[in-house]
């Protein structure tokens, strides 16, 4: 793991590997795999083992995102938006899960959806502020000044 802390993401990847080769159904093993062929931006391998993860750990929130924003990376908007949806029900009180979706839903212009699910991630979490900036970009891309600056008061 001090791979992650010190965003030695190549490093860890070799590691992680070589963990992989000794036990290839380890999710754990898998997982940080995934995440660092996300920061090395190999978005195709980070899908390939976060769909691995899942299949021994189907509770790993966490890849189902990894999985959501690589297609997000890849500008792949149909295999993104319909991921987010189908994977809601496992990940529905995860409040980084669902500003990824919002974020997501925003840059493919579903800003009414967005409001929705920025809504949800903030009864998860009211202290972050990233929540209440992210809504308030949804209320103003919808001409809904009012709302926005309610919002942006809410972060501060």
């Amino acid at each position: 793991m001090s791979y992650l802390k010190t965003d030695d993401y190549k490093a860890g990847l070799k590691r992680f590997l070589r963990a992989l080769e000794i036990d290839p159904f380890n999710p754990e093993a898998l997982y940080l795999t995934a995440v660092c062929y996300f920061q090395n931006k190999q978005y195709d391998n980070c899908i390939k083992f976060s769909k691995k993860c899942v299949m021994f750990d189907n509770k790993k929130i966490d890849c189902y995102k990894l999985i959501c924003e690589s297609y997000f990376n890849l500008d792949n908007k149909d295999e993104c938006l319909k991921l987010y949806e189908k994977y809601y029900a496992i990940s529905k009180n995860n409040w980084r899960y669902l500003y990824s979706w919002g974020l997501a839903l925003q840059k493919y212009g579903n800003y009414n959806k967005s409001v929705d699910i920025f809504d949800l991630a903030i009864d998860l979490n009211h202290d972050d502020y990233n929540l209440y900036i992210a809504l308030a970009n949804s209320y103003l891309l919808l001409d809904n000044f009012e709302l926005a600056r309610d919002a942006v008061k809410k972060s501060i």
